[in-house]
């Protein structure tokens, strides 16, 4: 029986492995630098950009105007004599975090499964796959869908044709850097929901009965996350989240069954 320092020296250790490779994935990060920007974080500037190509066709196809994206007026400007810099370790830590993320929940998972029953280590069999394919399913949601919307809409959004956008580069770089990660956290609401019902904090019949709270909060949501005035737009965003949201029910109603088993053996 392995006593709270045993346990922390083996966390202690799993943390640093972790640390290590989230280390050297930064390191590798750095060096693909016009990847990054060029290809990745400057790409939905371009309104040749996949999403704004998808939007246009789907438009055209079912007759909704509004969907075509012109060009988008985003000049962008660096303040800062070491803003660029600051903003390359900046990217280039969060891209070594998100490379890195598969191996820290498969640490994660080591160090928590041999606390784990049988049953529990059957139910969450492919933790560590099921963990890191919501995060960066979130994450390509984010960025493909949730990001091109809301530069799509706020770069053409204009109070009076006397102001001309000049956005800064550490304004533009908040929004496109940390908004897919938010987004890949939220797509983790499933496994929160397992856990939280594991110690009874929420059941599954308290989330059927907020449903339609919960439905009209993830329409407010969405219409937070891309303020367009188009219904589209936002039931775009709205249906996967209120899909999460039923797919924890689920998982809430899973876990409760198992627990009930093991009650009555």
């Amino acid at each position: 029986m392995q006593d709270f320092w045993d346990h922390f020296e083996e966390l202690r250790r799993r943390f640093i492995r972790a640390l290590v490779v989230c280390l050297f994935a930064c390191i590798g990060a750095f060096f693909f630098k016009g990847f990054i920007f060029d290809d990745l974080l400057f790409a939905p500037l371009n309104n040749k950009f996949i999403t704004y190509h998808w939007l246009c066709w789907f438009g055209n196809k079912f007759g909704i105007d509004g969907l075509c994206v012109g060009a988008l007026p985003v000049n962008l400007m660096n303040t800062e004599i070491g803003g660029q810099f600051k903003w390359h370790l900046m990217a280039t830590i969060v891209a070594g975090i998100v490379i890195s993320f598969p191996y820290f929940v498969f640490q994660i998972w080591r160090f928590v499964q041999p606390a784990l029953s049988s049953k529990e280590k059957k139910f969450l069999r492919g933790f560590s796959a099921i963990t890191s394919g919501l995060f960066f399913l979130g994450i390509l949601f984010g960025y493909y869908i949730v990001l091109p919307l809301t530069l799509a809409f706020l770069s053409n959004y204009t109070i009076s044709p006397q102001i001309e956008n000049h956005i800064t580069l550490a304004s533009y770089l908040s929004t496109t850097v940390f908004l897919p990660l938010t987004i890949g956290m939220v797509f983790e609401l499933p496994l929160l929901v397992y856990f939280l019902s594991k110690i009874g904090f929420i059941t599954s019949a308290l989330m059927r009965k907020f449903r339609k709270h919960a439905f009209v909060l993830i329409l407010i949501v969405a219409g937070i996350i891309t303020p367009s005035t188009d219904v589209f737009s936002q039931l775009l965003v709205g249906l996967p989240l209120y899909v999460l949201f039923e797919i924890s029910i689920w998982v809430a109603v899973r876990n409760e069954k198992s627990e009930a088993l093991t009650s009555d053996m």
